[in-house]
């Protein structure tokens, strides 16, 4: 198992995914050590701006969009789904960044997701797991992430700051997860403790709809904590987003962007699905 343990109590799923991630990064390890990582991380170029890429002033809604064959709550969602053809799809249809699941036990997704999907487009790209350890981030960005998503329940409020100030290091966007009024307190702790070292950093902070512990979908809990963020950061609506009226919805609320998985994947053509989402001409 890794050596870290939760910093918060956590129950049901993120109890789990903790277990289950400890594990693959005590196997990881194994393979390839931290250091061997951070040579890797050195030798690559630039990231491509996600944050940058999801900042709106004016125009559509900006959204991130996911390549996800299945979910713990609805099972298999688009099984035969290839990373690199999907992801082309969304690019085409007008997408701002892509989300990949990389957690293989309950949404079958895998780290060769990421580098497939990156090699087929020229959006930025952000790994979408349930990350514990800052070797994770570096194994991200070796493979071709140009973000990576923290979960702030799950993290606590030092091990957040700390993955956040590991992904500033080495060079990695961060998409910062809320659940509700305490991790989000963790979020802006993170947030102004890291940007008083790095003055220049654009944070994204995200607000799931999705309760972790059961799996349900509040979408009023978004528009709420929405409201709760700082001026200063980038605002992404997550989970429970299905059609243009939601997508409205959040960006009268203030929110940037958009992450959409479920909606484009399970959808006839997940490109026309997004194009109308956008508001697109199809």
């Amino acid at each position: 198992m890794s050596d870290r343990s939760p910093e918060v109590a956590l129950t049901g799923f993120l109890q789990t995914m903790w277990e289950i991630q400890a594990e693959r990064v005590q196997m990881a390890r194994r393979e390839v050590a931290f250091s061997e990582l951070a040579r890797g991380v050195a030798s690559m170029g630039p990231v491509l701006d996600f944050a940058g890429a999801l900042r709106r002033s004016s125009g559509p809604v900006r959204v991130i969009a996911e390549v996800k064959r299945a979910s713990p709550s609805k099972g298999p969602l688009f099984p035969g789904a290839k990373a690199g053809d999907l992801a082309a799809r969304y690019e085409q249809a007008g997408a701002s960044a892509l989300s990949i699941l990389t957690e293989e036990r309950y949404f079958s997704g895998h780290l060769d997701d990421l580098q497939e999907a990156k090699a087929r487009v020229g959006l930025p790209v952000m790994r979408k797991d349930f990350l514990i350890d800052p070797y994770q981030v570096l194994e991200a960005r070796v493979c071709g992430a140009d973000a990576c998503l923290l979960i702030a329940a799950m993290l606590g409020p030092s091990l957040l700051a700390e993955m956040c100030a590991v992904a500033l290091e080495y060079g990695i966007h961060t998409l910062i997860e809320v659940h509700g009024e305490e991790d989000l307190a963790w979020a802006v702790e993170a947030v102004a403790k890291n940007r008083s070292r790095r003055p220049e950093w654009l944070p994204v902070v995200g607000i799931n709809a999705r309760n972790l512990a059961t799996l349900t979908v509040d979408k009023e809990q978004v528009l709420r904590l929405g409201a709760a963020l700082p001026e200063d950061v980038v605002k992404v609506a997550e989970s429970g987003i299905r059609d243009a009226g939601d997508a409205r919805r959040a960006l009268e609320a203030g929110f940037d962007a958009i992450l959409v998985g479920e909606a484009l994947v399970t959808a006839v053509d997940p490109g026309k699905a997004l194009r109308e989402l956008i508001g697109a001409p199809r």
